[in-house]
């Protein structure tokens, strides 16, 4: 093998290599971006559910809506479709 065949294929490995680890960083990167707002959105989804809870067990015990509303923060027009 000469040095010139040898300088090409050494070349190509290390081009490969770089476009493979730019390919992990994006990947790793995007999928820790989408990871990220899918925790946020459960969070606020979870929060959302447990406002809805509370304000049924509230409406089950007849507490003013306009109190539920100010406690759980949903509107009246919410806890009437409950």
């Amino acid at each position: 093998m000469n040095e010139a065949f040898l300088f090409d294929y050494d070349h190509e490995k290390v081009m490969k290599k770089t476009e493979n680890s730019i390919r992990e960083e994006s990947y790793g990167k995007g999928f820790n971006k989408g990871l990220t707002q899918g925790k946020e959105e459960g969070i606020v989804e979870g929060s959302r559910e447990k406002q809805i809870e509370i304000a049924k067990a509230m409406l089950a015990k007849q507490i003013d809506m306009k109190i539920i509303s100010e406690c759980t923060g949903l509107s009246v027009e919410e806890l009437n479709s409950f």
